[in-house]
């Protein structure tokens, strides 16, 4: 009685777990690396001047879609961060920041988007490793750690 019980119990969290993989019928798993290069994935910039970065988005895997897919419904495909109305201004903006701090209307400029929220979530990580003593190796801040010389 009791094998069946664990057999049970093991069987329904194996269920929960791959159900919350499946999202509307799709299962939501990152690929590999992605190739964030905004020559081919925002309209109107014709070259980078860094090489593209390669995201590991299976490493991220453990943190929700909408820390980064932030206007994600859940259901819909996942639009890239560069789409109409988004991160599409492809221009600097002219007062990026106000008391220190990027505004929302720099957010919108997707290099401004991207930075902000890559350096400041490996920032919060290297901190919290660094608090913890936990002998991790520092999380990609630099400007060549994301965007090697070819």
């Amino acid at each position: 009685m009791h094998k069946i019980r664990f057999f049970s119990l093991v069987f329904i969290s194996a269920v929960l777990l791959a159900s919350s993989f499946v999202i509307a019928g799709q299962v939501c798993l990152p690929d590999d690396v992605i190739t964030l290069d905004a020559s081919k994935q925002v309209k109107g910039v014709k070259k980078l001047e860094r090489t593209a970065v390669q995201f590991p988005h299976a490493d991220h895997f453990m943190y929700s879609c909408k820390k980064c897919h932030h206007t994600w419904d859940g259901t819909s495909p996942v639009s890239s961060c560069s789409a109409k109305g988004c991160h599409d201004q492809i221009t600097t903006p002219e007062k990026p920041l106000e008391k220190g701090k990027l505004t929302d209307e720099a957010l919108k400029y997707y290099k401004y988007a991207y930075h902000k929220q890559c350096k400041d979530c490996h920032l919060k990580i290297n901190e919290e490793n660094k608090k913890a003593e936990e002998a991790k190796a520092d999380l990609p801040t630099g400007c060549n750690a994301c965007h090697p010389k070819e």
